[in-house]
């Protein structure tokens, strides 16, 4: 997600930026512990976030919200690191986009960490339903599905509560910007699904290692 520098007033955007600090405190603690335990998990860290910064640099605006539509990446990190990493590293790839690419903007990096960790995080809840009862491949599809709208539908909640939209009905304000994002976001939520479904398809196969040391014992806690 790239909201645009000055999006939020200050008070928004120091709110979003604390509630991003406290998923990235809790990242960066699992993170340490994890790596104690495993020293291959920086490097799967790494891999993951450059994974993010790659398949979210294709942004298509969206002029009537002022920002884009894209993948998200975080739902297939969220299934491999855990919901506690992907905050982490959706930040290290979002400063790395707005330096080299002007994508995004640092006053709007604690919304934009929300949203696409945001949407990591649902994934990674679906996943784990699914994956019980349907297998892995309906799990890991469905998952990538709702965490690339979930992304959007997080941004739209930040967006609908701009001071400019609070004379308005918030539901009406909020469905009007989610609805903006679908025609573009829709498809490319189908193709996410795809793509993360395949990728967890072909860990599970070919490198069943990686899958038995990072994404089957992920929790909460």
């Amino acid at each position: 997600m790239h909201l645009p520098e000055g999006t939020f007033p200050a008070f928004q955007a120091a709110a979003y930026t604390g509630l991003a600090a406290t998923g990235i405190w809790w990242g960066l603690k699992d993170y340490r512990q994890r790596v104690r335990e495993k020293r291959e998990t920086g490097t799967m860290v790494a891999v993951m976030t450059a994974m993010v910064f790659l398949v979210s640099l294709i942004p298509i605006p969206i002029p009537l919200v002022g920002s884009s539509a894209h993948p998200g990446g975080t739902p297939l990190a969220a299934i491999i690191l855990g919901p506690k990493l992907v905050f982490p590293s959706s930040l290290v790839a979002l400063i790395f986009q707005a330096i080299l690419f002007g994508e995004g903007g640092f006053t709007t990096l604690g919304a934009n960490t929300l949203s696409m960790a945001g949407g990591g995080l649902i994934a990674w809840l679906v996943y784990r339903q699914l994956n019980k009862f349907f297998g892995y491949r309906v799990g890991a599809a469905t998952a990538g599905f709702i965490g690339s709208l979930s992304i959007y539908l997080i941004t739209a909640l930040e967006l609908s509560l701009l001071p400019a939209t609070s004379s308005a009905s918030f539901l009406l304000v909020f469905a009007g910007i989610f609805a903006a994002f679908l025609p573009l976001q829709l498809p490319l939520a189908l193709l996410e699904g795809a793509f993360t479904a395949a990728v967890v398809g072909f860990i599970k196969r070919r490198r069943p290692e990686i899958w038995e040391t990072f994404a089957h014992e992920q929790t909460l806690r």
